[in-house]
């Protein structure tokens, strides 16, 4: 049950912790991977596919007495209908293996999706990869639970060990909301993915433009400098990459949650047109014991947009008054470029990128007043304050 999440995690949490300080390797617990039969009816039926996909940690060699399950601690757990007898059967009753099947699923085809997009050779392996897990609490109704009894704080720590244990090459950050916050509340999810969220990503973003070692990665006080990347003519390039927001990409998974928590996210990193991996089957495992990539289906953004772009007509008298701004200005910017009037924007100001980039400001003034257009280009000074 939520209310003892906490406290089951961490006896997990406590059990892995020491088998790594012993120096051995929990082990893993494989299940047959299965995919669904596209020929059958509403209900596909699983067929095996002969691989054995890791899922979870075997904790049965662990003598720990948090593991040890009473009565007690049984009525905080969910159990299926067809163990709740069995579950009574002996005193020894305890946890024998954490699993994580969702995320069992989610990582083969977050990869999947990579190769699709970056190859499986030496683009691949270039890619730098980095899942963010993100947890909460909430605040109980019932006064009797402890405060933080629903953290999944310590539940994104085995999910840390599961994936750098199966998935090496994965870079894990995990972050957590403030103490005082509560998961369900819109107005505190706002914050904390204002303040917690998007500036690791953000720092991830800017460490790709610019080239610059990102910050799950060691700090070498002596390391040298990245090199600069060369032209084919072989003239140097800056260390700003302007490709940046086609090479940088964002993946959600929400399998379940909480709607503000949900809404917060999706709404902050709307700006990156993140992909959204959706599952439509949440529980074949639990019904079924069985694990399948089926039951995820990965969406561009486009696919998962609900705000439609709008004809211009459709649009209001300022937004028209905009574009229509727009289309003047890069037709007169265009003109003056190709008969050479701009040609010390080309050579000075914009010697970095070479990419001009128009905008159009309009400014309605308080009362009747009619509204004013400005135009602007950007322009690159220096390297230390960048494009302005």
């Amino acid at each position: 049950r939520f209310s003892a999440f906490r406290r089951f995690s961490s006896a997990v949490r406590n059990a892995l912790r020491s088998e790594l300080r012993s120096g051995g390797r929990p082990s893993a617990v494989c299940f047959p991977l299965l995919e669904r039969d596209a020929s059958s009816d509403r209900t596909p039926a699983l067929v095996e596919d002969g691989a054995m996909l890791p899922i979870g940690f075997d904790l049965r060699g662990h003598d720990d007495p948090l593991l040890r399950v009473d009565e007690k601690s049984l009525a905080a757990l969910t159990l299926r209908r067809r163990d709740a007898t069995a579950a009574f059967s002996g005193p020894g009753l305890r946890i024998g293996s954490v699993l994580l099947p969702l995320l069992a699923v989610i990582m083969p085809r977050w990869e999947e999706e990579l190769r699709d997009r970056h190859g499986s050779g030496a683009g691949l392996r270039r890619v730098k990869k980095v899942i963010i897990l993100v947890s909460g609490v909430g605040r109980p109704r019932n006064p009797t639970h402890e405060p933080d009894g629903n953290s999944t704080e310590l539940c994104a720590e085995i999910m840390e060990a599961w994936i750098l244990a199966n998935y090496p090459s994965v870079a894990v950050v995990r972050v957590h909301e403030d103490a005082g916050s509560n998961i369900f509340r819109h107005d505190d999810n706002i914050r904390f993915v204002k303040m917690r969220l998007v500036p690791i990503i953000e720092a991830y973003r800017d460490a790709l433009g610019r080239r610059e070692r990102y910050p799950d990665e060691e700090e070498r006080p002596n390391a040298a400098p990245l090199p600069f990347k060369t032209h084919g003519s072989g003239r140097k390039k800056t260390n700003f990459d302007p490709e940046w927001r086609r090479n940088f990409g964002i993946t959600l998974s929400f399998a379940d949650g909480s709607p503000a928590r949900t809404h917060a996210i999706r709404a902050s990193l709307r700006r990156y047109r993140p992909r959204c991996m959706h599952f439509w089957q949440l529980k074949t495992f639990w019904h079924e014991g069985k694990v399948c990539l089926q039951d995820m289906e990965v969406y561009s953004f486009e696919d998962m947009d609900t705000d439609p772009p709008l004809e211009v007509p459709m649009t209001s008298r300022s937004v028209q008054m905009v574009v229509e701004e727009m289309k003047r200005f890069k037709e007169e910017f265009l003109r003056q470029d190709n008969c050479g009037r701009r040609s010390d924007l080309r050579r000075f100001w914009l010697r970095k990128t070479r990419k001009p980039v128009l905008a159009v400001l309009l400014v309605e003034p308080p009362g009747c007043g009619a509204p004013t257009l400005y135009r602007g280009c950007n322009m690159e000074v220096s390297m230390p304050t960048g494009s302005l």
